[in-house]
């Protein structure tokens, strides 16, 4: 499968993932796609990252990695958004800006300058 649109992302996962509260938080609660990210930890490879909110408030974040090919993908369930890695003004595609870029590049700005200040 090829990944082109948001609702690619979200059918990806929603056919994919091995946790079916996962799928029934995409079917009954809020989906809200991060973007793209290069690289998504722990590898180097890159990929788009959602934040799926169920019914009852609980969060994932699930990333989508691409594995050297437009066709070949791992699932992640992430600890964290890796913000800094955040590549969604690189790119005029809807697909890595994600629904809010301008809130996501804030978060970006803000988690480098944290790094920035501990070096």
């Amino acid at each position: 499968m090829k990944i082109r649109t948001r609702r690619d992302v979200v059918a990806y996962i929603g056919r994919y993932t091995a946790r079916r509260h996962v799928r029934r938080a995409i079917e009954h609660g809020d989906v809200e796609l991060l973007g793209g990210f290069r690289p998504i930890p722990p590898g180097n490879d890159p990929g788009w990252i959602l934040r799926v909110t169920s019914a009852n408030k609980k969060r994932w974040h699930v990333a989508i990695v691409a594995r050297g090919s437009t066709t070949d993908y791992v699932l992640r369930v992430l600890t964290r958004v890796p913000w800094e890695n955040w590549i969604g003004d690189e790119c005029g595609l809807d697909l890595y800006r994600g629904d809010k870029p301008e809130r996501y590049k804030y978060l970006r700005e803000l988690k480098r300058r944290f790094h920035a200040s501990q070096t």
